[in-house]
């Protein structure tokens, strides 16, 4: 099999802040299945490489400004960028038509016969084009996956006239797709119950993680954040919430890793007693930190209709054993596990309510850490191989 995964998120260089998981996903692939050539498509961005290889994985990112000075589009994402700046939505049609041509030029050069897709926008719609040209030159059959992270269906849903046609489109397209909680399986699947034409199987799969148990570490942290500093992570509704204990003679020990760091969480965060940033944290650096804290902290809330799948940090530390205090947000009671798993889950009913919050985080200070139960199944050297059947023909 020649596979190729797209995405618009993906590290650009070493020790880059951008999330890995696609990344880790196809080294994952090419470590089960070492005789699948294993290829990922991301956009360009400054001072990354147009073409290298990682742990057998082929990195190709296409340029959709010239200079690349004007490539603010991709990173560190699509959404909040747009938001940040309306200006930029100007630049999704080059991003777009620049995606299809590379698309069309790996078919050619790599021969490629699978197309992954992260996300409906954009990468579902330029591969979705690019089926449709290959069909016109060729009898080769392509097979088309589509993996539903977050919140761009609804997006699509917002579009007046054109967004459901383009939904329905997408979907009576794929051959497979992956949805990361059972919510929005559901959402695809009320599409698919209406379709006549070639149905897509659906299933309910969250990514991996590359992530080792930690052993014998010491406790060094009350809490953790670990995550992008963006409106929908809810880090301000932590940082009210340890104010809050702070005020009433509480001072647990924080960690705050993630960023990008600014002036406004300079300022919040040293307001917080015991509380640390330590920067962005990746692999080895990021068990560590788990191994070292008594709870993971994830106060996801919607913001302005962006709003979380599954985050990659929760399944984390699930999977290292490390506490959690989450939001429903997050959609963790969407998970198969949720009924073994929910004893050891501290779920907060809103994040925005500081004294609610605070309850909480007291409640965890009082309580003894017991020995808990890890999901070894999100390992990615375990989850894999459940997509390689899938997928795989």
């Amino acid at each position: 099999m020649n596979i190729l995964f797209l995405t618009s998120t993906f590290p650009r260089f070493k020790n880059d802040t951008q999330s890995p998981f696609v990344l880790e996903q196809a080294v994952a692939w090419k470590k089960a299945q070492p005789t699948d050539n294993v290829h990922i498509l991301a956009p360009h961005d400054r001072g990354a490489k147009t073409f290298e290889i990682i742990d057998g994985v082929v990195v190709h990112r296409f340029r959709y400004m010239f200079p690349t000075f004007f490539e603010k589009l991709a990173y560190p994402a699509l959404l909040p960028n747009i938001r940040a700046n309306f200006l930029l939505i100007a630049l999704i049609p080059f991003y777009i038509v620049s995606q299809i041509f590379s698309i069309l030029n790996l078919l050619r050069t790599e021969r490629i016969d699978t197309l992954y897709a992260h996300w409906f926008v954009p990468q579902g719609i330029s591969a979705y084009i690019v089926l449709m040209i290959h069909k016109l030159y060729s009898s080769k059959r392509l097979r088309f996956v589509i993996h539903n992270h977050s919140s761009d269906v609804a997006l699509l849903k917002k579009i007046p006239l054109f967004g459901l046609v383009i939904l329905r489109a997408l979907v009576s397209c794929a051959d497979i797709i992956f949805c990361v909680n059972t919510k929005l399986t559901e959402e695809i699947n009320s599409i698919v119950l209406n379709m006549k034409a070639k149905k897509p199987e659906v299933y309910t799969m969250p990514m991996g993680v590359s992530i080792e148990v930690p052993i014998g570490s010491s406790i060094r942290y009350d809490f953790a954040f670990i995550g992008r500093f963006v409106a929908k992570k809810g880090l301000d509704f932590f940082l009210d919430a340890l104010l809050n204990l702070n005020k009433h003679g509480q001072f647990p020990t924080v960690a705050i890793a993630g960023g990008p760091q600014n002036e406004h969480y300079v300022r919040r965060i040293a307001q917080v007693k015991n509380a640390e940033y330590v920067g962005f944290v990746q692999s080895r650096e990021k068990e560590v930190l788990l191994g070292k804290t008594r709870y993971v902290v994830l106060p996801s809330l919607v913001a302005k209709g962006d709003f979380e799948g599954l985050p990659v940090v929760l399944l984390e530390a699930l999977v290292a054993g490390t506490g959690v205090v989450a939001s429903r947000d997050t959609n963790i009671e969407l998970l198969p596990e949720w009924n073994t798993i929910k004893k050891q889950v501290q779920l907060i009913k809103n994040p925005a309510n500081v004294d609610e919050f605070a309850t909480i985080l007291r409640g965890c200070l009082h309580t003894t850490t017991n020995k808990r139960i890890t999901l070894a199944r999100y390992r990615w050297d375990r989850l894999i191989k459940e997509y390689i059947e899938l997928i795989h023909y």
